[in-house]
This record gives structure tokens, C-alpha cells and sequence, in this order.
């Protein structure tokens, strides 16, 4: 789901910039050596592209807003924002296209805002995580819920078991004692409720597809973490939680009773 947020992502903020351009060109320059009714017609094509991708986004953000709750980081909450701040200029403008022409002075500079907002909110979402996983190497480009050769998990249910360690060898993990990953004392439906509150919208437990996140079926079977390669433990599972490495949001305002229950719960998937 990550890798069609950001395909999306850049056909929206490309649409939205060949769209400005066209705009300008006819709008701003005196000598035009393009026909401006091909670039008005390209500028439509551009403006409903943009549009659609827009909706799309957006449904793709409501189902995770609605997953996230009160657990939403601070830049999650600015760039829900900004793209309903986008919403209403957009919306605001194809009125005055559509029935109130008077308006239509307004326009361009609506354009402009549009274009404007549409940049801020592509940089604080997909934006910022390209710019982070392309500083952080090739490695961290791999999608969470693939392995390196771009395929899901298979059915077998463990991510992979080798790891490339320094000097380009390759180390197998090898597991752990069961006692270090038994979970703590707990409610495992009070646990289930809590995920179905705050993560079931991320990550699927009752199939491999990943969502926003990988699958956690089978999470403390695995040998690996997919978002650290480390062993999973209740301690690594819990601190993935609350200070989670990936695209993960943070969740800090659990009690200890509370996570008990969701790590006693997740220690059944």
C-alpha cells in the first residue's frame, strides 16, 4: 500500500506542476510559441489527473487517520491540514469556474495557492519518507511488507533468514530461546480490543498481504523484525511501538496494563 501512496504521490504533485505551467505559459508570457489552446486543453487533462489522484490520496488518508486516532504524530496532524486546506481552495475554485465566472480574476492566484499546498503536503508525507529512506540507503527503500526481490512473504510465514552483515558477508539469524519471547502477563481480549482501536487499519493478522504496514501473523514466530532485522521479544516488539523506526507512528500514551494486553494479544497471532 506504501509503494501506491507513492506512486500516487508523484502523479498528483506531476500533475499539479504541468498543470501551473500550462497556466503561466498562457497566463504570463506575451509571445507564445505553443498554440495556448493546446496548452488550455493540457491544463485540463493536468487539472482532473490531479483531482482523481487527490481523491485517491485522500481515501488512502481517511482510512489511515481513522486507524491512527489520537496516536497521529505531530507531522501527520499538519499535513492532514494542509491537504484539507487543499481540499477547500480546490473545491473553492471550480465553483468559480463552474458558476461564478464574475470571480474568475480569482482564479489564477487560486491556482497558485492549490499548487502551493499540494507541494507542502506531498513533502510532509511521501516526500519526507523518500527523503529519509534515500538517506538512509537501498536497503531502506525495500518495502516493508517485501523482501529484497520485490515479493511478498510466502506462506511459509518467516521473513527472511539471512542478513547482509559488514565486509558483504552473510550471517544466518538464528532464534532464540522460547523463554525470551514468551509475553507478559496480560488480557488478550482486552489486548485485541486495543488493536482493533489503534492498528488493525495498518496491519493485517490473519493473512500475509501487508497494508500500511507488514502482516504481523505470526510476528513473535518470525526471526526477524522486518522494521530493525533484531529477534522479536516483548522488549523489541514494545519499543517498536513506542519508538518505532520505519514509517511507524509513535504510540507513547499506552499504560503498562495496556501494553501487556496488546503484547499478550499479539503473542497469540
Amino acid at each position: 500500500m506504501m509503494h501506491v501512496k507513492l506512486a500516487v504521490s508523484i502523479l498528483f504533485l506531476a500533475a499539479g506542476t504541468v498543470a501551473v505551467l500550462t497556466m503561466l505559459y498562457v497566463m504570463g508570457r506575451a509571445e507564445k510559441k505553443i498554440s495556448p489552446g493546446a496548452m488550455r486543453n493540457t491544463h485540463r487533462v493536468m487539472g482532473v489527473i490531479f483531482a482523481i489522484s487527490l481523491l485517491l490520496l485522500a481515501w488512502i488518508g481517511a482510512r489511515f487517520v481513522g486507524a491512527m486516532g489520537d496516536g497521529m504524530s505531530l507531522r501527520a496532524v499538519f499535513h492532514a491540514v494542509f491537504a484539507v486546506s487543499l481540499f477547500a481552495v480546490l473545491l473553492m475554485k471550480i465553483l468559480i469556474v463552474k458558476f461564478y465566472r464574475e470571480l474568475m480574476r480569482f482564479v489564477p492566484t487560486m491556482g497558485l495557492i492549490v499548487f502551493a499546498l499540494a507541494f507542502v503536503v506531498f513533502s510532509t508525507s511521501a516526500g519526507f519518507h523518500f527523503a529519509r529512506d534515500l538517506r538512509s540507503g537501498p536497503s531502506a527503500m525495500i518495502g516493508e511488507g517485501e523482501d529484497a526481490e520485490g515479493g511478498e512473504d510466502t506462506e511459509g510465514g518467516s521473513s527472511p533468514a539471512e542478513t547482509v552483515v559488514a565486509g558483504g558477508e552473510v550471517a544466518a539469524k538464528t532464534g532464540v530461546a522460547a523463554k525470551t519471547r514468551s509475553m507478559p502477563d496480560g488480557d488478550v481480549k482486552a489486548g485485541r480490543a486495543i488493536f482493533n482501536n489503534k492498528c488493525v487499519g495498518c496491519h493485517n493478522v490473519d493473512s500475509r498481504k501487508s497494508l500500511f504496514g507488514p502482516s504481523l501473523l505470526g510476528l513473535m514466530k518470525l526471526e526477524a523484525l522486518r522494521s530493525s532485522g533484531e529477534v522479536p521479544t516483548p522488549e523489541r516488539v514494545q519499543a517498536q511501538i513506542v519508538n518505532p523506526t520505519g514509517t511507524m507512528p509513535a504510540f507513547t500514551t499506552f499504560s503498562k496494563k495496556e501494553m501487556n494486553n496488546l503484547l499478550a494479544y499479539l503473542g497469540t497471532l
